[in-house]
Protein backbone atom coordinates (compact mmCIF):
# COMPACT_ATOMS: atom_id res chain seq x y z
CA UNK A 1 0.00 0.00 0.00
CA UNK A 2 1.82 3.52 -1.15
CA UNK A 3 1.34 6.26 0.90
CA UNK A 4 -0.52 9.44 0.08
CA UNK A 5 0.36 12.09 -1.68
CA UNK A 6 0.77 15.51 -1.08
CA UNK A 7 -0.82 16.27 -4.45
CA UNK A 8 -4.18 14.48 -3.23
CA UNK A 9 -7.12 16.90 -3.10
CA UNK A 10 -8.62 17.54 0.00
CA UNK A 11 -11.92 16.60 2.05
CA UNK A 12 -13.25 17.63 4.80
CA UNK A 13 -16.88 14.84 6.19
CA UNK A 14 -19.03 14.93 8.83
CA UNK A 15 -18.58 11.41 10.59
CA UNK A 16 -20.89 9.71 13.04
CA UNK A 17 -19.58 6.44 14.63
CA UNK A 18 -21.13 4.43 17.59
CA UNK A 19 -19.23 2.54 20.28
CA UNK A 20 -22.06 0.02 20.58
CA UNK A 21 -25.05 -1.46 18.84
CA UNK A 22 -27.55 0.55 20.89
CA UNK A 23 -25.33 3.39 21.26
CA UNK A 24 -26.35 6.84 20.12
CA UNK A 25 -23.65 8.37 17.79
CA UNK A 26 -20.68 10.27 18.04
CA UNK A 27 -20.44 13.77 15.57
CA UNK A 28 -16.95 14.93 14.20
CA UNK A 29 -15.20 16.59 11.74
CA UNK A 30 -12.50 14.76 9.46
CA UNK A 31 -9.96 16.31 7.00
CA UNK A 32 -8.64 14.51 4.70
CA UNK A 33 -6.23 13.25 3.89
CA UNK A 34 -4.38 15.13 7.10
CA UNK A 35 -6.99 12.97 9.15
CA UNK A 36 -7.94 15.98 11.68
CA UNK A 37 -10.59 15.34 14.01
CA UNK A 38 -12.41 17.78 15.38
CA UNK A 39 -15.44 16.88 17.97
CA UNK A 40 -18.52 18.47 17.78
CA UNK A 41 -20.09 15.97 20.51
CA UNK A 42 -22.77 13.47 21.16
CA UNK A 43 -25.90 13.58 19.72
CA UNK A 44 -29.61 12.31 20.82
CA UNK A 45 -29.95 9.76 18.11
CA UNK A 46 -28.45 6.63 16.33
CA UNK A 47 -27.87 8.08 12.38
CA UNK A 48 -26.82 6.32 9.71
CA UNK A 49 -27.07 6.21 5.97
CA UNK A 50 -25.92 9.59 5.44
CA UNK A 51 -25.78 11.63 2.39
CA UNK A 52 -24.40 15.64 1.86
CA UNK A 53 -26.60 17.73 0.17
CA UNK A 54 -24.42 20.55 -1.72
CA UNK A 55 -27.20 22.90 -2.95
CA UNK A 56 -28.53 23.41 1.04
CA UNK A 57 -24.87 22.99 2.53
CA UNK A 58 -26.82 20.17 4.97
CA UNK A 59 -25.98 16.58 5.52
CA UNK A 60 -29.52 14.19 5.48
CA UNK A 61 -29.54 11.34 7.28
CA UNK A 62 -32.07 8.68 8.95
CA UNK A 63 -32.27 8.26 13.01
CA UNK A 64 -33.26 4.71 14.07
CA UNK A 65 -32.80 5.30 17.87
CA UNK A 66 -33.23 8.45 20.07
CA UNK A 67 -32.78 8.84 23.86
CA UNK A 68 -36.16 7.20 23.95
CA UNK A 69 -35.26 4.04 22.47
CA UNK A 70 -35.87 2.35 19.27
CA UNK A 71 -37.87 3.68 16.72
CA UNK A 72 -40.19 0.62 15.91
CA UNK A 73 -39.50 0.48 12.52
CA UNK A 74 -40.27 4.21 11.99
CA UNK A 75 -36.97 6.16 11.30
CA UNK A 76 -37.16 9.51 11.47
CA UNK A 77 -35.18 11.81 9.13
CA UNK A 78 -33.07 14.38 10.12
CA UNK A 79 -30.70 16.88 9.32
CA UNK A 80 -26.91 18.05 10.50
CA UNK A 81 -25.08 21.27 9.78
CA UNK A 82 -21.61 21.64 9.78
CA UNK A 83 -21.43 23.23 13.29
CA UNK A 84 -23.20 19.97 14.59
CA UNK A 85 -26.74 21.26 14.75
CA UNK A 86 -29.38 18.33 14.18
CA UNK A 87 -32.88 18.93 13.52
CA UNK A 88 -35.77 16.32 13.36
CA UNK A 89 -37.59 16.49 10.32
CA UNK A 90 -40.29 13.71 11.88
CA UNK A 91 -41.12 10.13 10.59
CA UNK A 92 -40.17 9.75 6.65
CA UNK A 93 -43.16 9.33 4.73
CA UNK A 94 -44.21 5.84 3.25
CA UNK A 95 -45.16 6.98 -0.24
CA UNK A 96 -44.71 4.33 -2.60
CA UNK A 97 -42.41 2.03 0.25
CA UNK A 98 -41.55 2.00 3.40
CA UNK A 99 -37.94 3.25 4.78
CA UNK A 100 -37.27 0.85 8.04
CA UNK A 101 -33.70 0.49 9.00
CA UNK A 102 -31.04 1.59 5.88
CA UNK A 103 -27.39 1.22 6.49
CA UNK A 104 -26.32 3.16 3.10
CA UNK A 105 -27.26 6.56 1.86
CA UNK A 106 -26.12 9.24 -0.49
CA UNK A 107 -27.56 12.45 -2.00
CA UNK A 108 -27.32 13.78 -5.74
CA UNK A 109 -29.09 16.83 -6.39
CA UNK A 110 -32.20 17.05 -4.44
CA UNK A 111 -32.59 13.01 -4.06
CA UNK A 112 -31.49 11.27 -0.84
CA UNK A 113 -30.66 7.52 -2.05
CA UNK A 114 -31.46 4.29 0.56
CA UNK A 115 -30.17 0.88 0.68
CA UNK A 116 -32.36 -1.11 3.22
CA UNK A 117 -31.27 -5.11 2.72
CA UNK A 118 -31.85 -5.68 -1.41
CA UNK A 119 -34.03 -2.82 -1.78
CA UNK A 120 -32.74 0.60 -2.73
CA UNK A 121 -35.29 3.76 -2.13
CA UNK A 122 -35.20 7.15 -4.11
CA UNK A 123 -36.30 9.98 -1.13
CA UNK A 124 -37.15 13.44 -2.12
CA UNK A 125 -35.51 16.04 0.15
CA UNK A 126 -36.19 19.08 -1.92
CA UNK A 127 -37.78 21.90 0.62
CA UNK A 128 -39.68 23.42 -1.97
CA UNK A 129 -41.38 20.25 -3.57
CA UNK A 130 -45.07 19.32 -2.42
CA UNK A 131 -43.60 15.55 -2.56
CA UNK A 132 -40.42 16.56 0.58
CA UNK A 133 -39.71 13.84 2.75
CA UNK A 134 -41.73 11.09 0.52
CA UNK A 135 -40.37 8.19 -1.06
CA UNK A 136 -40.40 8.32 -4.90
CA UNK A 137 -38.75 5.25 -6.16
CA UNK A 138 -37.96 1.72 -5.27
CA UNK A 139 -36.17 -0.58 -7.12
CA UNK A 140 -34.28 -3.96 -5.89
CA UNK A 141 -30.38 -4.70 -5.82
CA UNK A 142 -28.75 -7.52 -8.78
CA UNK A 143 -26.97 -9.18 -8.22
CA UNK A 144 -27.87 -10.37 -4.18
CA UNK A 145 -24.25 -11.27 -3.24
CA UNK A 146 -22.43 -8.22 -4.82
CA UNK A 147 -25.03 -5.77 -2.88
CA UNK A 148 -25.67 -7.32 0.75
CA UNK A 149 -21.89 -5.80 1.72
CA UNK A 150 -22.12 -2.64 0.34
CA UNK A 151 -22.54 -0.55 3.67
CA UNK A 152 -22.28 2.74 2.21
CA UNK A 153 -22.51 4.88 -0.91
CA UNK A 154 -21.21 7.92 -2.31
CA UNK A 155 -22.87 9.93 -5.87
CA UNK A 156 -21.42 10.66 -8.55
CA UNK A 157 -22.73 13.89 -9.90
CA UNK A 158 -21.05 13.31 -13.52
CA UNK A 159 -22.46 10.12 -14.40
CA UNK A 160 -25.07 10.28 -11.89
CA UNK A 161 -24.03 6.43 -10.42
CA UNK A 162 -23.48 5.31 -6.93
CA UNK A 163 -19.98 3.80 -5.60
CA UNK A 164 -19.57 1.70 -3.05
CA UNK A 165 -17.02 -0.95 -1.78
CA UNK A 166 -17.96 -4.95 -1.68
CA UNK A 167 -16.41 -6.92 0.26
CA UNK A 168 -17.31 -10.19 -0.47
CA UNK A 169 -14.53 -12.47 1.99
CA UNK A 170 -13.78 -14.77 -1.68
CA UNK A 171 -11.33 -12.65 -2.92
CA UNK A 172 -9.87 -8.73 -2.55
CA UNK A 173 -12.57 -6.19 -1.95
CA UNK A 174 -13.94 -4.54 -4.59
CA UNK A 175 -15.12 -0.99 -6.23
CA UNK A 176 -18.89 -0.99 -7.09
CA UNK A 177 -21.43 1.05 -8.82
CA UNK A 178 -25.09 0.73 -8.11
CA UNK A 179 -27.68 2.24 -11.20
CA UNK A 180 -30.27 3.89 -9.08
CA UNK A 181 -32.59 3.42 -12.06
CA UNK A 182 -32.53 -0.19 -12.35
CA UNK A 183 -30.56 -1.20 -9.17
CA UNK A 184 -27.82 -3.16 -11.08
CA UNK A 185 -24.87 -3.86 -9.09
CA UNK A 186 -21.85 -3.89 -11.43
CA UNK A 187 -18.04 -4.18 -10.56
CA UNK A 188 -15.41 -1.66 -11.25
CA UNK A 189 -12.20 -2.61 -10.11
CA UNK A 190 -10.58 -5.02 -7.77
CA UNK A 191 -8.94 -3.40 -4.24
CA UNK A 192 -5.93 -5.12 -2.80
CA UNK A 193 -3.78 -4.90 0.05
CA UNK A 194 -7.16 -3.75 1.96
CA UNK A 195 -8.90 -6.26 4.32
CA UNK A 196 -12.09 -7.89 2.19
CA UNK A 197 -13.90 -8.94 5.41
CA UNK A 198 -16.17 -6.76 7.65
CA UNK A 199 -17.37 -3.68 5.77
CA UNK A 200 -16.35 -0.31 4.56
CA UNK A 201 -19.16 1.85 6.79
CA UNK A 202 -18.20 5.60 5.79
CA UNK A 203 -17.46 6.19 1.65
CA UNK A 204 -17.44 9.55 -0.13
CA UNK A 205 -16.53 10.26 -3.24
CA UNK A 206 -13.36 13.26 -4.11
CA UNK A 207 -13.03 13.51 -7.55
CA UNK A 208 -11.75 10.23 -9.16
CA UNK A 209 -11.23 8.49 -5.73
CA UNK A 210 -12.95 7.50 -2.97
CA UNK A 211 -12.19 7.94 1.01
CA UNK A 212 -13.70 4.78 2.82
CA UNK A 213 -13.45 3.83 6.69
CA UNK A 214 -12.61 -0.11 7.23
CA UNK A 215 -14.73 -0.80 10.39
CA UNK A 216 -14.44 -4.23 12.52
CA UNK A 217 -15.02 -4.47 16.03
CA UNK A 218 -12.27 -4.65 18.11
CA UNK A 219 -9.77 -3.32 15.66
CA UNK A 220 -8.52 0.18 14.96
CA UNK A 221 -10.38 1.94 12.09
CA UNK A 222 -8.57 2.27 8.84
CA UNK A 223 -9.11 5.64 6.13
CA UNK A 224 -7.57 4.71 2.83
CA UNK A 225 -8.33 6.43 -0.11
CA UNK A 226 -9.26 4.07 -3.22
CA UNK A 227 -8.80 5.46 -6.77
CA UNK A 228 -11.54 4.16 -9.03
CA UNK A 229 -9.09 2.33 -10.89
CA UNK A 230 -8.46 -0.11 -7.77
CA UNK A 231 -4.90 2.03 -5.97
CA UNK A 232 -5.10 2.07 -2.93
CA UNK A 233 -3.01 4.95 -0.29
CA UNK A 234 -3.29 4.79 3.01
CA UNK A 235 -4.76 8.32 4.91
CA UNK A 236 -4.92 7.47 8.73
CA UNK A 237 -6.54 5.03 11.36
CA UNK A 238 -8.99 5.76 14.45
CA UNK A 239 -9.59 3.84 17.73
CA UNK A 240 -12.03 0.86 17.34
CA UNK A 241 -15.45 1.56 16.48
CA UNK A 242 -18.86 -0.44 16.44
CA UNK A 243 -19.63 1.14 13.34
CA UNK A 244 -20.25 4.65 11.48
CA UNK A 245 -21.02 6.69 8.47
CA UNK A 246 -19.69 9.80 6.93
CA UNK A 247 -21.04 12.54 3.94
CA UNK A 248 -19.12 14.97 2.21
CA UNK A 249 -16.77 16.39 0.91
CA UNK A 250 -18.24 19.91 2.23
CA UNK A 251 -18.20 23.03 0.13
CA UNK A 252 -15.42 24.70 0.80
CA UNK A 253 -16.26 28.52 2.66
CA UNK A 254 -14.42 31.41 1.76
CA UNK A 255 -12.46 32.36 3.89
CA UNK A 256 -13.23 36.43 5.09
CA UNK A 257 -11.35 38.66 3.72
CA UNK A 258 -8.82 40.04 7.12
CA UNK A 259 -10.20 42.89 8.43
CA UNK A 260 -8.33 46.08 7.02
CA UNK A 261 -5.47 46.94 8.67
CA UNK A 262 -6.07 49.71 11.62
CA UNK A 263 -4.34 53.37 10.06
CA UNK A 264 -2.03 55.14 12.15
CA UNK A 265 -3.34 57.91 14.42
CA UNK A 266 -0.84 60.71 12.25
CA UNK A 267 0.72 63.06 15.07
CA UNK A 268 -0.78 66.03 15.01
CA UNK A 269 0.05 68.98 13.35
CA UNK A 270 1.66 71.80 14.49
CA UNK A 271 -0.36 75.43 14.08
CA UNK A 272 1.47 77.87 12.35
CA UNK A 273 1.92 81.22 15.23
CA UNK A 274 -0.52 83.54 15.15
CA UNK A 275 0.29 86.47 13.35
CA UNK A 276 1.46 89.54 15.12
CA UNK A 277 -0.98 91.78 15.89
CA UNK A 278 -1.90 94.54 18.20
CA UNK A 279 -2.44 93.84 21.92
CA UNK A 280 -5.79 95.59 22.84
CA UNK A 281 -5.33 98.25 25.67
CA UNK A 282 -7.86 98.13 28.30
CA UNK A 283 -10.32 100.95 28.70
CA UNK A 284 -8.85 103.97 30.94
CA UNK A 285 -10.43 104.41 34.47
CA UNK A 286 -12.61 106.76 35.20
CA UNK A 287 -11.71 109.78 37.03
CA UNK A 288 -11.16 110.07 40.35
CA UNK A 289 -13.34 112.38 42.14
CA UNK A 290 -11.86 114.08 44.78
CA UNK A 291 -13.77 115.07 47.90
CA UNK A 292 -14.41 118.91 48.77
CA UNK A 293 -12.61 120.08 51.32
CA UNK A 294 -14.55 121.05 54.37
CA UNK A 295 -15.92 124.35 55.48
CA UNK A 296 -13.51 126.44 57.28
CA UNK A 297 -14.77 126.50 61.08
CA UNK A 298 -18.16 128.77 61.76
CA UNK A 299 -18.66 128.48 58.06
CA UNK A 300 -21.83 126.22 57.86
CA UNK A 301 -21.59 124.50 53.98
CA UNK A 302 -24.10 125.15 52.03
CA UNK A 303 -27.11 123.40 51.38
CA UNK A 304 -27.19 121.57 48.24
CA UNK A 305 -29.24 123.45 45.07
CA UNK A 306 -30.48 122.45 42.08
CA UNK A 307 -28.37 123.43 38.89
CA UNK A 308 -28.87 127.21 37.69
CA UNK A 309 -30.03 127.47 41.60
CA UNK A 310 -29.34 131.52 42.41
CA UNK A 311 -27.26 131.90 45.09
CA UNK A 312 -28.81 133.42 48.64
CA UNK A 313 -28.87 136.94 49.01
CA UNK A 314 -26.20 138.35 51.54
CA UNK A 315 -28.67 141.21 52.35
CA UNK A 316 -30.06 140.19 55.88
CA UNK A 317 -34.04 140.36 56.02
CA UNK A 318 -34.32 143.58 58.21
CA UNK A 319 -33.14 146.89 58.02
CA UNK A 320 -33.12 150.46 60.37
CA UNK A 321 -32.62 153.72 58.72
CA UNK A 322 -29.39 155.38 60.04
CA UNK A 323 -28.21 158.86 59.98
CA UNK A 324 -27.39 160.78 56.99
CA UNK A 325 -24.19 159.44 55.70
CA UNK A 326 -22.74 159.08 52.02
CA UNK A 327 -24.98 156.18 51.16
CA UNK A 328 -27.25 154.01 53.19
CA UNK A 329 -25.78 150.55 54.23
CA UNK A 330 -28.11 147.63 55.20
CA UNK A 331 -28.06 146.83 58.86
CA UNK A 332 -27.47 143.15 60.11
CA UNK A 333 -30.70 141.81 62.65
CA UNK A 334 -28.01 141.07 65.01
CA UNK A 335 -26.08 144.52 66.35
CA UNK A 336 -22.31 143.43 66.70
CA UNK A 337 -20.77 143.66 69.57
CA UNK A 338 -18.27 146.77 70.29
CA UNK A 339 -14.53 145.93 70.49
CA UNK A 340 -14.55 146.59 74.61
CA UNK A 341 -17.46 144.63 74.95
CA UNK A 342 -16.68 141.34 76.56
CA UNK A 343 -19.45 139.52 74.39
CA UNK A 344 -18.20 136.89 71.99
CA UNK A 345 -20.44 136.31 68.46
CA UNK A 346 -21.95 132.83 68.90
CA UNK A 347 -20.36 129.41 67.47
CA UNK A 348 -22.59 127.48 65.72
CA UNK A 349 -21.96 124.06 65.91
CA UNK A 350 -20.06 122.61 62.97
CA UNK A 351 -22.29 119.83 61.55
CA UNK A 352 -20.92 116.46 60.92
CA UNK A 353 -19.84 116.16 57.05
CA UNK A 354 -21.74 114.45 54.78
CA UNK A 355 -20.44 111.11 54.23
CA UNK A 356 -18.50 110.45 50.99
CA UNK A 357 -20.61 108.70 48.41
CA UNK A 358 -19.26 105.02 48.32
CA UNK A 359 -18.10 104.44 44.96
CA UNK A 360 -18.25 101.08 43.34
CA UNK A 361 -15.43 98.56 43.37
CA UNK A 362 -14.58 98.44 39.53
CA UNK A 363 -14.16 94.81 38.39
CA UNK A 364 -11.24 93.21 37.43
CA UNK A 365 -9.73 94.18 34.21
CA UNK A 366 -9.49 90.65 31.89
CA UNK A 367 -8.14 90.96 28.56
CA UNK A 368 -10.23 89.14 26.12
CA UNK A 369 -8.85 85.98 24.56
CA UNK A 370 -10.01 88.03 20.82
CA UNK A 371 -7.07 88.42 18.43
CA UNK A 372 -8.20 91.97 17.61
CA UNK A 373 -7.92 95.40 18.29
CA UNK A 374 -10.70 96.51 20.62
CA UNK A 375 -12.10 100.06 20.43
CA UNK A 376 -10.95 102.28 23.18
CA UNK A 377 -14.09 103.30 25.26
CA UNK A 378 -14.72 107.01 25.02
CA UNK A 379 -13.51 108.54 28.22
CA UNK A 380 -17.11 109.82 30.41
CA UNK A 381 -16.59 113.74 30.56
CA UNK A 382 -16.04 115.12 34.32
CA UNK A 383 -18.94 116.82 35.73
CA UNK A 384 -18.33 119.72 36.92
CA UNK A 385 -17.90 120.42 40.93
CA UNK A 386 -19.18 123.90 41.62
CA UNK A 387 -18.51 123.10 45.51
CA UNK A 388 -15.44 125.62 45.30
CA UNK A 389 -17.42 128.02 43.69
CA UNK A 390 -19.96 128.02 46.56
CA UNK A 391 -17.60 128.29 48.96
CA UNK A 392 -16.03 131.29 47.64
CA UNK A 393 -19.42 132.68 47.36
CA UNK A 394 -20.21 132.60 51.00
CA UNK A 395 -17.00 133.47 52.08
CA UNK A 396 -17.26 136.86 50.68
CA UNK A 397 -20.69 137.18 51.20
CA UNK A 398 -19.64 136.49 55.16
CA UNK A 399 -16.79 139.33 54.54
CA UNK A 400 -19.21 141.36 53.24
CA UNK A 401 -21.43 141.25 56.28
CA UNK A 402 -18.40 141.83 58.84
CA UNK A 403 -17.00 144.67 57.14
CA UNK A 404 -21.08 146.48 56.21
CA UNK A 405 -21.35 146.06 60.53
CA UNK A 406 -18.18 147.34 61.30
CA UNK A 407 -19.18 150.11 59.31
CA UNK A 408 -22.32 151.10 60.87
CA UNK A 409 -20.63 150.69 64.24
CA UNK A 410 -17.51 153.53 63.63
CA UNK A 411 -20.83 155.53 62.16
CA UNK A 412 -22.92 155.09 65.41
CA UNK A 413 -19.92 155.81 67.53
CA UNK A 414 -19.28 159.21 66.00
CA UNK A 415 -23.03 159.64 66.29
CA UNK A 416 -22.73 159.24 70.11
CA UNK A 417 -19.69 161.78 70.00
Amino acid sequence: MSQVSSADAGCVVLQVDSSGPVSLSRLRRVELPSGRVTELGKLDYLVDAMGYARSQDLVYGIASRDRHGWLHRRPHLVTINRQGLVRDLGEVRRGVGGVAAPTAGAVAGHRLYLRDGLRLFTMDIDPDSTTYKSVLRVVRLKPVLGALTVDDLAADPVSGFLYGISTVGAGPAKVVSVDPGSGTVRAVADVRGVPSTASYTSVVLSGRALYAVHTRPGSRSRAVRIALSGEVREVTSWEPVWTGDAAGCLQQVPTPPPPPPTPTPRPPTASPPPSPTQTPRPPSPPPTVRPPSPPPPGVRPPSPRPPNARPPSSTPPNRRPVSPGPSPRPTATTPLPTPTEAAELPVRPTPSPTPRPTSRPLPPLVTPPVVSVAPRMAAVPEEPDDTVLVLRRWSLATLLMILTGAAAMAAQRRMRR
